[in-house]
């Protein structure tokens, strides 16, 4: 793909809640909206943290993780996103900021709740919000 594109693509996602400058600060250009960030997302990402480790979004909201090397890791979900402003009920205990894009991610033993707090078109950061952890992907197709 073009490396130009990818660049200027690039959209951080990072909200301050209680920022005091935060009236004043001008968001960030281009303004990607939840159907851009849901087009960007489709397709197989690459953990940067442990290799072997895929996660997969295709168009009807289904999610696949692999593990290679281990058939049996293999796990399927259903993924939809959404903003803080529009959260699903069970989550009303984290505190989301009103303009933060978040994925609730259901798969069959748990539900993650994960913020999408970085994105480009070869990049996604994911902070899994139940442990505090986050997650570098790139983009494998």
């Amino acid at each position: 793909g073009g490396n130009m594109r990818k660049a200027l693509f690039v959209l951080a996602l990072m909200m301050f809640a209680g920022a005091a400058n935060a009236a004043t600060a001008t968001p960030p250009a281009p303004q990607l909206t939840l159907t851009d960030i849901r087009g960007i997302l489709i397709g197989t990402w690459q953990s940067a943290e442990d290799t072997r480790f895929t996660r997969e979004f295709d168009a009807n909201g289904q999610s696949i993780d692999r593990y290679e090397g281990d058939a049996g890791s293999t796990t399927q979900g259903l993924w939809v996103l959404f903003t803080g402003k529009t959260a699903p009920a069970g989550f009303a205990n984290f505190k989301l900021a009103p303009t933060g894009v978040y994925m609730e991610l259901q798969q069959t033993d748990n539900v993650l709740l994960i913020q999408i707090s970085a994105i480009s078109l070869s990049a996604v950061e994911m902070v899994m919000l139940q442990t505090g952890r986050t997650l570098h992907f790139t983009r494998l197709e």
